[in-house]
């Protein structure tokens, strides 16, 4: 979800160039404090943040200049399923000690971050061909994927049947 880059693509590099500006003027401001007084886990709540301006300013640009009906609740459901995965991670990742944890815990992140947008009702249908394609050309594991992946699908189209 880089809004920003898109605004790039469609030649606004200088709007592109103030938006950056801003996040990572964001990014210092808070680093800092946040830094001092809470050390790692207040770098990334500063990074975190300026990601977001990065997104929001990108996104609010964009749906500007492209006269776009972006629609506000899907973004609404992606930020509140980050927040909810990353409170959650930023506990865990202080037991995470080794190489072979640190790993699991950005697995189960992003397990978390997939789940969590399900009751949300985030995913179409468009989202599940893109999965499909993605789990034929598995080059490992490709039946177990697959099986899986229906699994998956029989319990979200039983939970959301007007999602099918």
């Amino acid at each position: 979800m880089s809004f920003s880059r898109s605004l790039y693509a469609i030649g606004k590099p200088k709007i592109r160039q103030n938006i950056t500006s801003l996040a990572v003027l964001v990014f210092f401001v808070l680093s800092l404090p946040l830094t001092y007084y809470f050390s790692a886990f207040g770098m990334s709540v500063a990074y975190a943040v300026s990601m977001m301006v990065l997104a929001v300013s990108g996104w609010f640009y964009l749906k500007k200049i492209l006269r776009l009906n972006l629609e506000m609740p899907a973004v609404i459901k992606m930020i509140i399923s980050s927040s909810l995965a990353f409170l959650v991670l930023s506990n865990i990742s202080m037991l995470a000690t080794s190489l072979p944890l640190i790993i699991a815990t950005a697995l189960i992140g992003g397990l978390m971050h997939a789940l969590i947008l399900i009751p949300l009702k985030f995913y179409s249908k468009e989202d599940f061909e893109v999965l499909e394609m993605v789990v034929k050309k598995v080059p490992i594991f490709r039946r177990e994927f697959g099986r899986l992946f229906e699994v998956f699908l029989e319990f979200y189209f039983k939970l959301f049947p007007e999602k099918g």
